[in-house]
């Protein structure tokens, strides 16, 4: 299985067209690149990047991750922009008490608030 996290790598060296800035730019080191790199070569078993004293290239392999990375990133872009919608929906409540108080108080408390507010989906 393709790893999202390598084919992240890809984009970024694609992008700065070397494992040095796409380490910078990632926050990683250059070996750390250059082991994603390798690790995905291996998984795809095709070369994904030619390596020169000039930068990196991509092979038709690696041009073809980096178009299906950039999908995949938008659609995970959409779901956790749909799951935050989710969660924005739905209202929180947060009480905090003292136990030897809560233990008797909040039980009835909450039991008349719950009744006199509308219901949530």
């Amino acid at each position: 299985m393709i790893d999202v996290q390598r084919l992240r790598v890809l984009r970024a060296v694609a992008e700065h067209g070397s494992f040095n800035r796409a380490a910078g730019a990632l926050l990683v080191t250059p070996s750390a690149v250059s082991q994603h790199i390798a690790a995905l070569e291996r998984t795809v078993g095709h070369p994904v990047a030619v390596r020169s004293t000039r930068g990196v290239t991509l092979t038709e392999a690696g041009r073809l991750l980096v178009e299906a990375a950039e999908s995949i990133s938008a659609e995970l872009d959409q779901v956790r922009h749909a799951i935050d919608r989710l969660t924005a929906q739905r209202p929180r409540l947060t009480v905090a008490t003292f136990t030897s108080g809560g233990r008797h108080l909040l039980p009835a408390a909450l039991a008349g608030s719950w009744r006199s507010t509308p219901r949530w989906s």
